[in-house]
């Protein structure tokens, strides 16, 4: 099934080689956000952008999402047993028994209504039964699907290495895709970018990052409320309650104003006396993870 054809809504923006992407589907409940900040040129984020969620969305089956998990949990959304119940010939209701109109009130008997009340109660005992039965056994699948790792049922670890796995697949099909076009478009191997996505379901956020995009997450103080605390004052604090604001950041920056960053690009390259030149990659870049920038990556097309 193409993503086209499934209940998404989907958000783009663009600004010169900066892509922005936001994906919310209800089909398998979570929200994606993908901030791409280019370098050298579009075509990196224009790859990110058509190719990174749908790649995501592949490595996070089995994990976050299941076929067959998505098909019993859609049949919450209906009535299990009605149906069986509404084409039970003893339903009163298609047997027009549980007639209640003015001529059947002026004709009807005390027998008969009672006979028609008993096999209303009949069949809703029945349909009762039957949705319980339907229910724990609803319970039951949903359960297994549940069974991985960690008290929700969702092992985050192996989220965060599905995530890091679909953007390794899409810088490898940049880095081929450029590499055959080397002759006709030499600027493909300069281009690339700064990726931070985010992946929302439920209560749980995962992140990703590669460069200096950075995620922030904004706090607000828990209120110190005190028993007869004027009404003027609770007003005050509900107006500024903005500036009680503080930040945390969730992600670390990949640049050459990061020490430790400049420490392991020295470390992995000790051949390379010109690493780090400049405050920047060989001289080149400011940020020291990225993706794309195949003239950093690939030996070759720096012959």
């Amino acid at each position: 099934e193409s993503i086209e054809t499934q209940n998404l809504q989907w958000a783009q923006g663009k600004a010169g080689e900066d892509r922005v992407h936001v994906v919310i589907s209800e089909e398998h409940g979570w929200v994606f956000v993908g901030i791409y900040d280019g370098f050298n040129g579009p075509d990196a984020t224009d790859f990110l952008l058509n190719n990174l969620y749908s790649n995501v969305q592949k490595e996070l089956k089995g994990l976050l999402w299941d076929e067959k998990f998505e098909s019993v949990a859609n049949s919450v959304a209906t009535e299990p047993g009605l149906a069986s119940v509404q084409n039970d010939d003893s339903d009163p209701y298609k047997n027009g028994e549980f007639n209640l109109d003015c001529d059947s009130k002026r004709k009807g008997h005390k027998n008969s209504k009672s006979r028609t009340v008993k096999k209303w109660e009949e069949s809703q005992r029945r349909w009762k039964c039957e949705w319980d039965r339907e229910r724990i056994e609803l319970d039951r699948k949903l359960k297994e699907q549940l069974n991985n790792s960690g008290s929700d049922g969702v092992n985050h670890t192996e989220v965060l290495k599905a995530l890091s796995e679909a953007l390794r697949k899409t810088e490898q099909s940049y880095l081929e895709i450029a590499d055959l076009m080397l002759r006709e478009n030499p600027e493909l191997s300069l281009m690339g970018s700064c990726v931070l996505g985010m992946l929302m379901k439920g209560e749980d956020v995962y992140l990703m990052n590669v460069g200096d995009s950075r995620a922030v997450l904004a706090r607000k103080a828990e209120p110190h409320l005190r028993i007869g605390k004027d009404l003027e004052r609770i007003n005050e604090e509900t107006l500024n309650e903005f500036d009680s604001l503080t930040s945390l950041q969730l992600t670390m920056d990949h640049s050459t104003s990061v020490e430790e960053e400049v420490r392991r690009i020295k470390s992995e390259h000790r051949d390379d006396a010109s690493a780090v030149t400049n405050a920047r990659v060989k001289g080149s870049l400011k940020v020291t993870r990225a993706f794309g920038a195949g003239f950093l990556k690939q030996p070759k097309w720096n012959n």
